[in-house]
């Protein structure tokens, strides 16, 4: 089956691992010209829904399944609801100020900062990504084989000489960066003019604050599947109220992003209830999976009352559109629940697992990449039609396999 020895889901990391790959490669294949109409986000002002357009929604909905898993397991390591609730907070503004760094880099003026464009944002996105690296390798699945989840590791006195050895140079690194941090944000001027502009935090910011809504939700929520519910129905028509007048609220804004998250919270809650077990169980596993079909089912008809009045569109984040996103990422993580961790049928999902266990680094590997060479870096010669398409599943094997790399040397952001 495939879980590790702490009932960990495949499928949660394999499905996660499946939308940053997608999310590399419709981010390069944006500056290719000449494609069909649906390799692209639907334009402004149109109603509509491109895979493209899914993209972001069903990496919020991932962030939502991690949740209950992740809080259940500090619970158990006998963290304090007060602590609980600080380790939320203290992620949620980490990943806004990652968010926050990522987006103002794009905006610097190199000569009032007197830094070149590439090393600062090279540097400093690098420097989070070791500012925030916790080596955690006993504890840590991602180190430890899939057909072996038991494994620990070695006892052998010149490995436990060498990982003394790493920690020590890790404490360096992180020390090294945290230092880059605080000198390259001090001169940091924006080419619209002033510092750091705090508004612009980009994706992330968005994720940090859903996450915190969602996370606090589902504390208050765990021990009822009605107020579960009923809190992901009320973040809907929250969405919706924002469309006739009602004010967005800090945090929740218009309570779209929140209510995907919401979504995937309800669908690991699901699948939680029911790990995968043996043939004999299979009737309670399928009982699940037809709950999760409906709750898919009931998202699609909400949709499709809202479209008419609302549209469907990425920008703006109609309600219709949070819908339609969370219903076809339900869908998938059924598909990838039944092959994983049902079915046993780990070997294709292989090389997804690192980019599903270290997504937070994978995403930011790419800015990496841009900074240094430009985001039109082979629009020259591959920028057009299926050569551009070809060059971007390419980079996006190569950014895969930059992850894999990393997480192998248990290079990981645990913010």
């Amino acid at each position: 089956m495939g879980t590790t020895s702490e009932g960990r889901l495949l499928s949660l990391d394999a499905l996660r691992g499946f939308v940053v790959l997608v999310m590399i490669f419709v981010n390069d294949v944006a500056s290719v010209a000449g494609l069909p109409w649906w390799m692209y986000h639907i334009p402004p002002g149109a109603s509509g829904l491109t895979f493209v357009d899914v993209v972001y929604p069903a990496f919020l909905f991932m962030v939502g399944t991690a949740i209950p898993l992740a809080l259940e397991r500090r619970q158990r390591e006998g963290m304090s609801a007060g602590a609980l609730a600080r380790h939320v907070a203290v992620r949620g503004v980490a990943l806004s100020v990652i968010g926050l760094l990522q987006m103002n880099g794009r905006e610097l003026d190199p000569v009032a900062s007197g830094v070149p464009y590439a090393l600062w944002n090279a540097a400093v996105l690098s420097a989070m990504i070791l500012a925030w690296t916790q080596d955690r390798r006993r504890d840590d699945p991602t180190n430890r084989r899939i057909d072996d989840p038991s494994g620990d590791a070695s006892s052998d006195p010149a490995d436990s000489q060498s990982e003394v050895r790493r920690a020590r140079l890790l404490r360096i690194l992180r020390l090294v960066s945290i230092v880059v941090l605080v000198v390259l944000v001090a001169l940091y001027r924006s080419r619209h003019g002033g510092w750091l502009h705090f508004r612009n935090r980009g994706i992330l910011g968005s994720i940090g604050a859903a996450y915190v809504v969602a996370a606090g939700l589902h504390a208050w929520t765990r021990r009822t599947w009605a107020g579960a519910i009923a809190a992901f129905v009320g973040l809907v028509l929250w969405n919706v109220g924002t469309r006739v007048g009602v004010t967005p609220l800090p945090i929740v804004g218009n309570g779209a992003a929140a209510s995907v998250v919401m979504a995937g919270v309800l669908a690991c809650r699901w699948l939680q209830s029911a790990p995968p077990a043996p043939p004999a169980q299979a009737v309670a596993v399928a009982r699940r999976l037809m709950a999760l079909g409906g709750f898919a089912a009931a998202m699609t008809l909400a949709a499709l009352a809202l479209a008419p009045r609302f549209h469907v569109a990425k920008i703006g984040a109609t309600p219709s559109w949070c819908l339609y996103s969370a219903a076809i990422t339900t869908v998938l993580l059924i598909f990838f629940y039944m092959a994983i961790d049902f079915r046993g049928w780990i070997a294709w999902a292989r090389p997804l697992l690192p980019a599903g266990r270290n997504a937070l680094v994978v995403y930011l590997l790419p800015d990496i990449f841009y900074a240094i060479f430009g985001v039109k870096w082979l629009d020259a010669w591959l920028g057009h039609g299926g050569l551009g398409v070809l060059r971007a599943a390419a980079f996006t094997a190569a950014m895969m396999a930059w992850g894999a790399l990393l997480t192998r040397h248990r290079i990981r952001m645990q913010v």
